[in-house]
């Protein structure tokens, strides 16, 4: 994904706002080293399509807050925010 596209989507989906001279991108950062970590593993055929769709799937759950997303030793990790719904 371009440096561009990563933009438009951030700002298409309010993750990027603005107020006066500030810009607010809480999750931006984060979001573009895993999108990027993503795209490497895509462009060296080492992602099933499966995995891309979940990958995705991942991306847009941290952008929406559901999840954090943080690199440990060179890992990328997953820790759900959300509890899950009762049985």
């Amino acid at each position: 994904m371009k440096r561009n596209q990563i933009k438009k989507m951030l700002i298409d989906h309010e993750l990027i706002t603005y107020e006066d001279k500030f810009i607010f991108a809480e999750r931006a950062f984060m979001a573009h080293s895993a999108a990027q970590w993503g795209m490497n593993k895509i462009a060296r055929n080492e992602f099933s399509q499966n995995q891309i769709d979940s990958f995705g799937k991942i991306l847009m759950m941290y952008l929406k807050g559901r999840i954090n997303l943080s690199w440990h030793k060179g890992l990328l990790t997953m820790e759900t925010l959300e509890e899950a719904p009762p049985q």
